[in-house]
């Protein structure tokens, strides 16, 4: 996952789900804490590749969208469509939790 709304105006790596064998549909545990900030653009691109664990990898393909579209999906759970150019490659969820702050404390 790659983040857009960083000071430096260039994608961001957030971080990398761990890998999974064998699988059409992985589900993966990986989880990414982020900062919600109400009424900001931020951008995040999902680049999907397939890793045969042996230093092979292929590009499956990638979406992009915005936090905030995430946190207003239905059930906490986004769905975007994969392209590979301008070909449909699957299907993205992303099932999202917010974390409550406590202002007072530091």
């Amino acid at each position: 996952i790659y983040s857009w709304w960083t000071p430096k105006e260039q994608w961001q790596e957030v971080g990398k789900t761990e890998i999974q064998g064998n699988t059409n549909n992985p589900d993966f545990t990986t989880t990414f804490k982020l900062d919600f900030y109400f009424e900001r653009h931020q951008y995040l691109w999902f680049k999907l590749d397939d890793d045969d664990g042996q230093g092979g990898v292929d590009h499956i393909g990638e979406h992009e969208t915005e936090l905030a579209v995430i946190v207003a999906a239905r059930n906490n759970t986004y769905e975007g469509q994969v392209y590979k150019g301008s070909t449909k490659r699957g299907r993205l969820y992303v099932r999202y939790e917010s974390v409550a702050y406590d202002n007072n404390l530091m």
